[in-house]
């Protein structure tokens, strides 16, 4: 009778740690999904992150040729202004003679 016994404590034992076991591997099986989840999400981040390089790569292009043309824009400003700057002062001359030719005529 007591080998009966023993074996009955030995059975509810077993299913006992079977019970602890069953309830580890179903949280183990629900961490391994979710590791797969982020596993897919890490995987659509990279692929926003190379998306987001390109477009960061297209913008530095743009920026560059607006800068190369910037730096054209102001130099051709630059001798504009310089070229106005001796019409102006042809002008200036011009009406000053103009001016001085006429006083001298008058005078004369």
């Amino acid at each position: 009778m007591s080998t009966d016994n023993e074996v009955r404590d030995a059975v509810i034992k077993l299913e006992t740690q079977m019970e602890g076991m069953s309830a580890s591997m179903a949280s183990m099986a629900d961490s391994v999904s979710k590791l797969v989840d982020i596993k897919y999400e890490l995987v659509a981040v990279k692929k926003d992150i190379a998306f987001l390089q390109k477009d960061v790569s297209t913008v530095q292009k743009d920026v560059s040729t607006l800068n190369v043309k910037h730096i054209a824009l102001d130099k051709a400003q630059t001798k504009n202004t310089y070229i106005i700057g001796k019409i102006e002062m042809f002008w200036g001359a011009l009406i000053t003679g103009a001016a001085g030719f006429l006083w001298w005529m008058l005078k004369v």
